[in-house]
Formats: structure tokens, C-alpha cells, sequence
């Protein structure tokens, strides 16, 4: 059965089940794929999306639906087009906001959806390398003076602190 022949209602039905999988493959691949003002819809990524399609239950009702390369690939540029139109809710542009507050970064929030939600990406991968590092530094002499005074005051007895300690211990 070829799509151009199905009745509206289930082509309906195959484009929100393949958006579903476009949004997947975005996301298992980090948006790297995703550049403004550039279509990511190229031949390797309609074969990425053909592969995914064979092997996914998600789409196994829709089998016996044939697509020729064209036409999904035409298919997949009219759902880009419309994904990177979308516009982003309030959480995700605060939440956008309070990562570069985090990061003391000033930037605008992209426009583009795809390329907000790549950005996104980023921030978060940024903040969590930020953590990691500050897990690593040193701890200041006043923090081990307060920590040896509290433990003092809560235990009755006197800890022993090595100079070297670091956040994360």
C-alpha cells in the first residue's frame, strides 16, 4: 500500500508515529545533526530514519505502508520545517535561562527550536562538566575551620581533617 493512498485520518497517524521517531533519533544523536538554517534532512539521515523504521514496534502497525526515498525525504523536510517553527514553552525558555544564570553565560534563546533544543543540550552537558570540576577543588582553610568547630560542637570531640581535601569527600 503506498501512503499517497491512504485515507487522511491514517496518514495522520503514520506522520505523528514518524515525527515520534524523528524526535527520538534527534535526541539519541545529541542534535548534532541540527545547524540553523541548515536541513539536517540528508540521504544518511532519511537511511538512519528507514533503519529505525524497520526496526522499531512503534511502527510495525504500518508495515504494509510503502514510501519511495522521495517521498518520505520530502516528508521529513515539511517536519523539519514545522519542528524548528515550534515555539518553546515558558519552562523550557526559563529553564534555558536559569542554566545560563548557573553558568554565568548571557546569551539569547535561539529561535529556532531544534537549534534551542541543541543549545539546551549543551548548557546542560557544560554545567554538569562545571560540577564535576568543582567537586575537584580544594576546600578553603575557613571550611575546614567551620567544619572542625561544628563537629566539635555537635559530637563533643575533635576531627581530623587532611590539608589536601577536596569537595567531593
Amino acid at each position: 500500500m503506498v501512503f499517497t493512498d491512504l485515507e487522511r485520518s491514517l496518514q495522520q497517524g503514520v506522520l505523528t508515529d514518524i515525527r515520534g521517531i524523528v524526535r527520538t533519533l534527534l535526541q539519541d544523536m545529541d542534535y548534532v545533526v541540527v545547524e540553523e538554517d541548515k536541513s539536517f534532512i540528508t540521504d544518511a539521515f532519511v537511511k538512519q530514519v528507514i533503519v529505525y523504521l524497520e526496526k522499531t514496534r512503534f511502527f510495525q502497525k504500518w508495515i504494509e505502508v510503502n514510501f519511495s526515498t522521495v517521498e518520505l525525504t520530502e516528508l521529513l523536510q515539511q517536519m523539519e520545517h514545522s519542528m524548528r517553527r515550534r515555539k518553546s514553552t515558558l519552562r523550557q525558555r526559563n529553564y534555558f535561562n536559569s542554566l545560563l544564570y548557573d553558568l554565568s553565560l548571557r546569551e539569547d534563546i535561539p529561535k529556532d527550536y531544534l537549534c534551542m533544543k541543541k543549545r539546551l543540550l549543551q548548557l546542560e552537558h557544560l554545567r554538569e562538566q562545571q560540577k564535576k570540576e568543582k567537586l575537584q577543588n580544594s576546600v578553603s582553610m575557613k571550611q575546614i575551620k567551620v567544619l572542625k568547630i561544628s563537629w566539635r560542637k555537635t559530637f563533643g570531640r575533635a576531627i581530623e581533617i587532611p590539608e589536601n581535601i577536596k569537595q567531593s569527600e
